[in-house]
């Protein structure tokens, strides 16, 4: 898990204010599952028992599917049938110190990033060979388009 801060804007933001407690407590709890650039490995039993370790496995799972469902409706998490999902608004609401750490982000663009039929050798992936970032990685925001799947269907039980 990673420290991230919480800025003030987040406490006037009108979508998360008509949120219960839980699902704003929540989505901070993403923050810290989130890689850099705003993408988690989306594991339900994982995130559930990072958060909720003390709870019921059944309880903290299904707190996981209701409260990411919330944020899926306001637009604050989308989820991506690979299993990966990503926060919109961490990369404008949080600074990093240090070398930042976009493992998920990577991994993403590598697995989701639709795949091209008339692409050259070697560049298989759409939008490989541009939007690249540090070290021939690519920005999966310009690359990828989000497919969102309601939960029932990403076979986690809850």
């Amino acid at each position: 898990m990673r420290i991230r801060q919480i800025k003030p804007d987040f406490w006037t933001d009108e979508l998360l204010a008509a949120q219960p407690d839980t699902v704003r407590l929540f989505y901070i709890g993403t923050w810290q599952l989130a890689d850099d650039g705003g993408y988690i490995e989306w594991s339900v039993g994982e995130i559930g028992l990072r958060l909720y370790g003390y709870r019921p496995r059944g309880v903290r799972e299904r707190w996981v599917t209701e409260r990411a469902g919330a944020l899926v409706a306001i637009g604050r998490l989308v989820m991506y049938e690979c299993q990966h999902a990503y926060l919109p608004k961490l990369t404008e609401h949080q600074k990093f110190g240090g070398r930042p750490v976009y493992s998920v982000r990577d991994a993403h663009a590598r697995v989701c990033a639709p795949l091209r039929a008339d692409a050259p050798h070697g560049k298989e992936r759409e939008g490989e060979g541009i939007g690249r970032v540090g070290k021939g990685t690519v920005e999966p925001d310009q690359t990828t388009s989000p497919r969102v799947v309601p939960y029932h269907r990403q076979g986690q039980s809850a």
